[in-house]
C-alpha cells in the first residue's frame, strides 16, 4: 500500500473505528487478532488508536515484517522511517542466476523443475525478498527476515515426493518442504536479496547423509543455517555436533558463531 493511499483511507478507518460498541486485541498461540464486533479483522490495512497494523486474512496482525514496502513493528504497528523495500524487478531476480532458472540446466533450486515452475520459483521470490526485506536492512537483518519467512511459511512435508518437496518450488510456491526444499528455497531468496550463500548435501559420514542445509555469508564471515531445523548462523563445531559432516573442501569455513 503506497503512503499516499494510507493518508487517503486515514479518515474512513477513524469514521469506522469511533463509536464501534466491541473492539479488542487479542493473543491466542502468541498470535494478535483485533476483534471488531464479534469478528476478527483480516481485510489488510486498518488504523487503530492512530497506528497502521496489517491484518491477513486469517485474522493474524503482522509483526516485525514488511508488508507491501513498509515495515511494522515487533508491536505490529508500521513504523514510518522504515518504509522503502528492496530495489529489484523480476527479471532482475532471474539474471542474477540465468542458469538456475533455465529447465535442463541441473537448477540449483530443483534439478526436475520444469520452466513454468522456475518461472514461479522467480516471481515467489520476487515477492517475497520485495516484500520482507527494506533498503536500510543490514545483512544480519535481511538474512533473519528471509529465515523467519520460511519459518512461518513453510510447514514440514510428510515426502519428499509429492508437491516438489526437495525443491524451491516446493518450499515458496506450496508451502510445504523436506530439507532440501528449504534449502533451496533459502537459497532463491539469498540470491535475490545479494546475499551469499551456499546449498549443501550432507556426505556419506553423516549421522543423515540425505541432509541439505546453507551455508550463508554475513557481515564478511561464514555460517551455517538450517531453515528447516530453526539452526541460525552457527560455527563448523557447532553443526559437527549436531552429527553432521559435509565435504567442506567446497565450501568456506565456518570457524565462529554469531552469537
Amino acid at each position: 500500500m503506497k503512503k499516499r493511499a494510507l493518508i487517503a483511507l486515514t479518515a474512513a478507518f477513524s469514521l469506522a473505528f469511533s463509536g464501534v460498541a466491541s473492539a479488542d486485541w487479542k493473543l491466542e498461540d502468541n498470535q494478535w487478532y483485533y476483534e471488531q464486533n464479534g469478528a476478527n479483522l483480516n481485510n489488510g490495512w486498518n488504523q487503530i488508536n492512530g497506528k497502521w497494523y496489517y491484518f491477513r486474512d486469517t485474522g493474524v496482525m503482522a509483526a516485525d515484517e514488511v508488508v507491501d514496502g513498509y515495515y511494522v513493528g515487533a508491536d505490529g504497528a508500521w513504523v514510518e522511517d522504515r518504509k522503502q523495500s528492496y530495489p529489484l524487478t523480476l527479471e532482475e531476480v532471474k539474471n542474477k542466476n540465468r542458469d538456475s532458472y533455465t529447465a535442463g540446466k541441473r537448477s540449483v533450486y530443483g534439478t526436475s523443475l520444469n520452466q513454468g515452475e522456475l518461472d514461479a520459483v522467480a516471481q515467489k521470490a520476487f515477492e517475497i525478498v520485495t516484500g520482507n526485506i527494506t533498503t536500510d536492512m543490514n545483512d544480519l537483518q535481511k538474512v533473519t527476515a528471509l529465515h523467519m519467512y520460511l519459518q512461518k511459511n513453510c510447514s514440514y512435508a510428510a515426502t519428499w515426493s509429492q508437491n516438489r518437496a526437495n525443491t524451491a518450488w516446493g518450499s515458496l510456491v506450496y508451502g510445504e518442504a523436506q530439507c532440501s526444499g528449504y534449502a533451496r528455497g533459502f537459497k532463491a531468496l539469498c540470491d535475490a536479496a545479494d546475499i551469499p550463500c551456499y546449498y549443501v548435501h550432507a556426505n556419506e559420514a553423516a549421522s543423515n547423509p540425505s541432509h541439505q542445509w546453507n551455508i550463508v555469508q554475513v557481515d564478511g564471515k561464514w555460517y551455517h543455517i538450517d531453515t528447516q531445523a530453526n539452526i541460525f548462523l552457527v560455527s563448523d563445531t557447532v553443526f559437527n555436533r549436531f552429527g553432521m559432516e559435509w565435504n567442506r573442501s567446497e565450501f568456506p569455513a565456518c570457524p565462529e558463531n554469531y552469537y
